[in-house]
């Protein structure tokens, strides 16, 4: 065993067992989750203000893990809002382990795995507690390799009065709005972001989608009824379809209907 190791330290040896361009390639790619894993917690641990790292995990959804509860006077007091926030992981990350046939975690489990955040707004007050994904959930319950959305053809140089597939929203929301709600999968996160970019005035409406006009003339968030997750993100155009911004494919109304009832349906603009 001593000389086969000498014999592996030779140059001409080492040259010999170097790996392939295309092994060095597959490695690179079993890495990558791992280096965006790391590069996001960098980014995080580079956030001082607390509020800015709760809309930084939000906005970050597919890498962090997050409940949330609210106390102050006239709310509810601060033990009671850390019991929700821990209840609420506590079934919902249960819920979805056990969609990936994996065993149900304790509350002593989460609490091992999360961090606290607690920040002031001055009339109440928000706990949230968070983790990255990969310790509560497999790797592949979320995907971090999904293409942005397309921008809005007003933004690309078309014209705006021209094409069936011209857009019924004017003005578009910016590119980066829709980004930071495409990068959330889920029913409850969702809503909640839409209601703090409401708050900080970027988008103007928010509400469940049941008139022919809520379906015209706003996106559309499309989610599944059964598992609460994100299917479409869509922009209606004029000719009464719609553009799905996460494929660019244009869809029906109908198109993610189940048994006869429509997905949850959330409009906004």
């Amino acid at each position: 065993m001593k000389h086969l190791l000498i014999l592996l330290k030779t140059p001409l040896l080492l040259k010999a067992y170097r790996p392939s361009r295309w092994l060095q390639v597959l490695l690179c790619l079993l890495l990558l989750p791992c280096t965006y894993a790391k590069a996001q917690q960098a980014d995080l641990d580079n956030i001082t203000d607390p509020r800015q790292r709760i809309n930084y995990i939000k906005r970050h959804s597919k890498q962090y893990f997050f409940r949330e509860g609210r106390y102050g006077d006239a709310i509810a007091p601060r033990d009671t809002a850390v019991l929700v926030a821990y209840m609420g992981f506590l079934i919902d990350i249960n819920e979805r382990r056990a969609q990936n046939k994996m065993d149900g975690i304790s509350q002593d489990d989460i609490k091992k795995a999360v961090t606290e955040l607690d920040v002031n707004y001055g009339a109440y007050s928000r706990i949230m507690i968070f983790c990255e994904r990969e310790r509560v959930l497999p790797l592949e319950s979320h995907n971090t390799n999904v293409p942005p959305p397309p921008p809005p053809p007003s933004q690309t140089g078309g014209t705006a009065t021209t094409g069936p597939d011209q857009s019924n929203i004017d003005p578009p929301l910016p590119p980066d709005v829709l980004q930071t709600l495409f990068d959330i999968d889920s029913y409850r996160d969702f809503t909640s972001l839409l209601m703090e970019l409401k708050n900080e005035g970027k988008i103007s409406v928010v509400g469940m989608a049941s008139t022919e006009k809520d379906l015209h003339e706003n996106y559309l968030a499309i989610f599944s009824r059964e598992t609460n997750k994100l299917l479409a993100l869509w922009e209606p155009l004029k000719d009464n379809t719609y553009r799905n911004l996460v494929t660019g494919k244009i869809e029906k109304l109908e198109q993610y209907d189940k048994d006869g009832r429509a997905p949850k349906r959330i409009y906004f603009r």
